[in-house]
């Protein structure tokens, strides 16, 4: 599963690129190689052997990788200066020179049979419970004083506009939480799946507690959730749950949740929180 071995530092990765030298043949499958940076092309290709690198860059180290394809910039850490990938010099001659050498693209619609997507907004009654959300919106500065202290009102007056952004972003999902859960219930109690996203680490504690109180038909639904910092096994287990339908709903950090994960057990997905991207 190259999705999981994006990062050229990474144990595991380093272990496996050792490994992969001595095998004849080496597969790597993903449905994601690369989500917008061009680094993320590298070490899934080095993974499956010197050879292969060579063809692709004339190189088979990073560097020679970056020097072929990737847009950089130097950035200093505070001792030295870093060359950081910010792009791709030319996506499509990367991608025709990995069909070239190594890689077979394979259309989702030959690998899954899948419906047809189809998306909708849904307009929420809230309820009264977008109270918080007002009085961040009335008077910020006033909010965050009497929430966070005099400290916080002064950390966040350096950055007001955005450190607003943020937590009106926040407090409208905090918001959206029980028309959120209605919503869901209706799907679970018309026996259908969910996967739910969200982006706050709040927000998906609260969806994750109210859906799982919610009971249809007298039983309570059962809820599982992918979030930062949980371990390749603990992913690994609610998507299997999932799949086999031990679990009704899934709640996804958008990070998290968004690359890498099969859940095609649902049909359905809702944003309760948009991304910025």
């Amino acid at each position: 599963e190259a999705h999981r071995f994006k990062s050229r530092t990474a144990q595991r990765s380093k272990t496996l690129q050792v490994l992969a030298d001595t095998m004849k043949y080496v597969v790597p499958a993903t449905g994601t190689l690369s989500v917008n940076n061009a680094g993320d092309v590298y070490q899934p290709l080095r993974i499956i052997g010197e050879r292969q690198a060579k063809a692709v860059s004339g190189g088979a180290t990073w560097t020679r990788f970056m020097d072929e394809w990737c847009e950089t910039e130097l950035v200093w850490t505070g001792r030295t200066h870093v060359k950081v990938v910010k792009g791709c010099k030319d996506a499509e001659g990367l991608r025709n020179r990995l069909v070239s050498t190594c890689l077979v693209s394979v259309p989702r619609d030959e690998v899954i049979e899948l419906p047809d997507r189809s998306f909708a907004v849904n307009n929420l009654t809230l309820n009264g419970s977008a109270a918080e959300y007002r009085r961040i919106e009335k008077d910020f500065m006033a909010w965050v004083r009497e929430v966070n202290g005099e400290v916080g009102a002064k950390r966040a007056a350096k950055a007001e506009a955005i450190v607003k952004m943020g937590k009106l972003w926040e407090h409208d999902g905090l918001a959206k939480v029980g028309a959120v859960t209605e919503h869901v219930e209706a799907l679970v109690s018309q026996g259908e799946q969910v996967v739910l996203f969200a982006w706050h680490t709040s927000v998906i504690a609260k969806l994750v507690e109210a859906i799982r109180t919610t009971k249809v038909d007298g039983v309570e639904i059962k809820v599982g959730s992918i979030v930062g910092g949980m371990t390749s096994e603990g992913k690994a287990d609610t998507v299997t749950a999932f799949q086999a339908g031990r679990t009704q709903v899934v709640v996804c950090q958008v990070e998290a949740g968004g690359v890498g994960i099969t859940l095609h057990a649902a049909a359905n997905t809702i944003f309760a929180q948009l991304p910025w991207s």
